[in-house]
């Protein structure tokens, strides 16, 4: 997913339009068209906007993973029955086999 399409996503999860999200980083709606439509994303400006968005600049470049989903699949897993649990893990070590292919 490129940096366009994760503030996209984010901003439209927030119920915000391009013009609100320009508006709480101090630029004009066409900036954020064009960092969603992957055009310019100078990276000091990436910085507010994940401040805005509630994400990591490192998410919205591609570097890391987004924390919140990973606290999310967190919380998740720990209302799984023991059987929806163990079935989990049997997907996740497939998962892993294959990476290590």
């Amino acid at each position: 997913m490129t940096t366009g399409e994760k503030v996209r996503i984010l901003r439209q999860n927030k119920g915000w339009t391009q013009e609100q999200l320009a508006l709480k980083i101090g630029r004009g709606k066409s900036f954020i068209s064009h960092i969603e439509n992957n055009r310019d994303k100078p990276v000091e400006l990436i910085v507010d906007i994940a401040k805005a968005l509630d994400t990591t600049p490192s998410f919205l470049m591609g570097w890391e993973r987004d924390p919140k989903q990973k606290r999310y699949l967190n919380h998740y897993v720990d209302e799984l029955t023991d059987e929806q649990f163990e079935r989990l893990l049997v997907y996740f070590k497939k998962l892993i086999a294959e990476n290590d292919k």
